[in-house]
C-alpha cells in the first residue's frame, strides 16, 4: 500500500510539473532603424510598490528559439524607469526584441484572471515610420500570439 501511495504521488507530481509553462510578451523592432518603446506597468494590489525592472533584449534571429540565455540586460543608457508614473522607456535597435513581461499559464481572453492580471496598462512604440499606442485591453491584445509561450507586438 505504501509503494502504491508513493507511486501515485510521484505520478501526480510529474503530471503537474509537465503542464507548467510561462508566456513571454515582447516588442519586436522589425524596422531597419531604432525605435523607442514606452510601457506602463499597472499598480496591482499584490504587486511591489516600486518597479524592479531590468530590461532585456535579444536579436530578432533568436526570438523564437528556446535558448533564453540569448537575452541580454540593457546598458543603463538605453532605458529609463519612472517610478512615479510606473513607465519604462527603452531605445530598441533595428531587428531587436524587448522582453516586456512574462505571465505563468497564460490562456488569454478565455481566462478572466489573465485579463485582470495582465500587468501592462499601456504600450507605445515610436520610430521613423510613425507611432503605435495601445491602452487598457488594447495593450494586451496588441501582442499577437506566435505560440503558447510567445506573444509579439511588431513594429515594421
Amino acid at each position: 500500500m505504501r509503494c502504491l501511495l508513493i507511486l501515485i504521488l510521484l505520478l501526480l507530481t510529474i503530471s503537474l510539473a509537465s503542464c507548467s509553462y510561462s508566456t513571454d510578451f515582447v516588442v519586436l523592432n522589425d524596422a531597419n532603424y531604432p525605435i523607442q518603446v514606452v510601457y506602463k506597468i499597472k499598480s496591482l494590489p499584490h504587486g511591489p510598490p516600486s518597479l524592479a525592472i531590468e530590461p532585456m533584449v535579444v536579436s530578432s534571429a533568436y526570438l523564437e528559439t528556446k535558448d533564453k540565455g540569448e537575452w541580454k540586460k540593457l546598458a543603463p543608457d538605453r532605458f529609463c524607469i519612472d517610478q512615479v508614473d510606473r513607465t519604462v522607456t527603452v531605445t530598441l535597435s533595428a531587428h531587436e526584441a524587448l522582453w516586456v513581461t512574462t505571465m505563468p499559464h497564460y490562456i488569454g481572453d478565455k481566462d478572466p484572471n489573465d485579463v485582470k492580471n495582465f500587468p501592462i496598462d499601456e504600450v507605445s512604440v515610436t520610430g521613423a515610420g510613425g507611432e503605435m499606442r495601445f491602452t487598457g485591453d488594447k495593450a494586451r491584445n496588441a501582442f499577437e500570439r506566435k505560440s503558447r509561450v510567445l506573444y509579439v507586438l511588431s513594429y515594421k
